[in-house]
């Protein structure tokens, strides 16, 4: 697991990923849509998931999957010990008698982890699709919450 927003491991939502770094020397064309992070050679078809940003905004985080040309009932969500999972299942519809000059993009099933620290409030998590974009909300625990100062009366 590598950590998205800090150095705070406890506190900080991260993405899982299982040992694999992005691959250098892959088609540059294929990162357009995933990231490549299993290593594999491009094949004509996309590895990897699909690019991700989150941003911590006071009293939630956000996560927001960019899925371009995905439909909302291709993808589903589940959250058990810890783990927030986001799956996308595609059927494959790709036409035998097509020969691809250049294939820059295409869908594919995928599935993309991540870690949710105790400090968030997994019971509150939602989500909404829109224009290709996945944008799921984790809101923090009251506790988890910063406060604002306050002054201590000295007897």
């Amino acid at each position: 697991m590598y950590n998205i927003l800090n150095k705070k491991a406890m506190n900080t939502l991260r993405i899982f990923t299982p040992g694999v770094f992005k691959s250098l020397s892959g088609n540059v064309f294929d990162d357009l849509l995933f990231n490549r992070e299993d290593g594999s050679e491009y094949n004509g078809h996309f590895t990897g998931s699909p690019h991700t940003n989150i941003v911590e905004d006071g009293d939630k985080f956000s996560i927001e999957l960019a899925l371009p040309g995905y439909s909302k009932e291709q993808i589903s969500m589940k959250f058990h010990e810890d783990i927030l999972t986001v799956n996308a299942s595609v059927e494959d519809n790709s036409q035998t008698d097509r020969k691809f000059v250049t294939r820059e993009f295409g869908l594919k099933n995928f599935s993309k982890r991540f870690t949710i620290p105790q400090t968030l409030d997994p019971d509150s998590i939602s989500a909404e699709f829109n224009n290709g974009i996945l944008s799921i909300t984790v809101p923090k625990k009251e506790e988890a919450k910063k406060k604002e100062p306050i002054e201590v009366q000295i007897n």
